[in-house]
């Protein structure tokens, strides 16, 4: 009977431990791991073509199978995960990871990870990938910040020695723009001093300069006074004829914008550099920091590779995250010049290939990551058709427009 029940207690404790994803172990044999991105540039397909074979190369048991989803990514992902058959480890840009991991869909990485795997990465870069309760769902493969691209050719026919570094030099450099066109400086295509979007990722870096901040105690808060005086600001530009959106410009996007003179300055990211190559590679500009009120600011902006929660090889799919995404991954990655590292020991090794990407570089030291829990993208578009609606009446408050926008979330 002692006996019996011994053996009855074994296979309960062994079913157990069968069933904790804890106590999961490295199934035998070759493994096969299904890896999902959205559709990219031929460039990029082949960064990461170069850094599955050098993983393969790395894990000889381990074969990676890449799943491109052409269109409706996020919504693709989903639907795979809730039929059961989402890839193994997938893309998860830092805006929406917190819906991932609310919904339960991408797993925890810090019982595959160490310390020192961690302490790679800019601490930016990991912060912008942690859920509420604290661990780490994914880890950066590569990064991008937003910067002032300003025309250098517009620049010197207005008398512009440099670029601004203050809200108050952003309006005077406005100012001797506007005063070269109407003085004929400058070609006709030219509209405004800056082409702007009102999305929450441009109009945070001004919050953040002046002192204020997006979230309050967990919740969406903008009603501080920092935090209004920035947007006023930011709306200012656009009332007082500095700035307009590029739809009103006669253009699509801000880059096209840009690309085609109708504005002097834009704010953007890395992928503005590989669209001006491609479309305009005469185009003369350069790049600087963004321009602050009382500190420098930046938004933190990029994609992650992270683990499907439901996958049974969570271990060989944590160890290929690692490898992508730490030194031999990204040092790939560097081959391709559009894509920031978030390895910290990369980014000079970086800036000796790629000098003119130095403004970028420095603006992680002032970056905070596009992450502002479930509500992250929601705020960016309210933030977008509250902006558009105060710059086309100038009767609308903007305290009106934070508490509004506040009492949605």
């Amino acid at each position: 009977m002692k006996k019996s029940y011994m053996s009855y207690l074994l296979i309960i404790m062994t079913l157990l431990l069968t069933a904790c994803g804890g106590n999961e172990k490295k199934s035998d044999g070759p493994t096969e791991l299904t890896v999902g991105t959205w559709s990219t540039t031929p460039e990029e397909t082949k960064m990461l073509q170069k850094q599955f074979a050098a993983f393969e190369k790395a894990n000889p048991g381990v074969k990676v199978n890449h799943r491109v989803y052409v269109n409706n990514y996020e919504q693709n992902i989903q639907t795979d995960y809730a039929a059961g058959i989402a890839p193994d480890v997938f893309y998860v840009d830092i805006a929406s990871t917190a819906n991932y991991v609310d919904k339960k869909v991408i797993a925890p990485l810090d019982e595959y990870l160490t310390e020192e795997t961690t302490s790679l990465h800019d601490k930016v870069a990991i912060n912008g990938f942690k859920g509420a309760d604290g661990k780490l769902y994914g880890l950066p493969k590569d990064c991008a910040t937003l910067v002032l691209f300003h025309n250098e050719d517009y620049f010197k026919a207005a008398g512009i020695e440099k670029a601004p570094v203050t809200w108050d030099e952003l309006v005077e450099v406005s100012k001797k723009l506007i005063a070269a066109k109407d003085a004929g400086k400058l070609p006709k295509e030219f509209v405004h001093p800056m082409s702007v979007i009102f999305d929450g990722v441009r109009v945070a870096p001004f919050i953040y300069s002046n002192g204020g901040d997006m979230v309050k105690d967990g919740s969406v808060d903008l009603t501080s006074d920092e935090t209004k005086e920035a947007m006023e600001f930011y709306y200012s530009l656009v009332r007082d004829g500095y700035a307009d959106i590029p739809q009103n410009q006669g253009t699509a996007s801000l880059v096209s914008s840009f690309a085609e003179g109708k504005s002097a300055m834009i704010m953007s990211g890395t992928w503005a550099e590989a669209f001006f190559q491609r479309a305009t590679p005469d185009l003369n500009y350069d790049k600087s920091m963004l321009p602050y009120s009382k500190e420098p600011s930046t938004m933190f902006l990029s994609v992650a590779f992270a683990v499907n929660s439901q996958t049974s090889k969570k271990a060989e799919a944590a160890d290929f995250v690692k490898f992508i995404t730490g030194v031999e991954g990204q040092s790939i990655l560097i081959e391709n010049e559009h894509a920031l590292p978030t390895v910290m020991s990369l980014k000079n090794d970086f800036l000796e290939k790629y000098p003119h990407k130095q403004a970028f570089i420095d603006s992680m030291e002032y970056a905070t990551p596009w992450n502002w829990g479930t509500a992250t993208i929601r705020m960016s578009t309210e933030m977008k058709l509250y902006g558009e609606k105060a710059v086309m009446d100038s009767n609308i408050s903007v305290d009106g427009i934070a508490q509004e926008i506040t009492n949605k979330f």
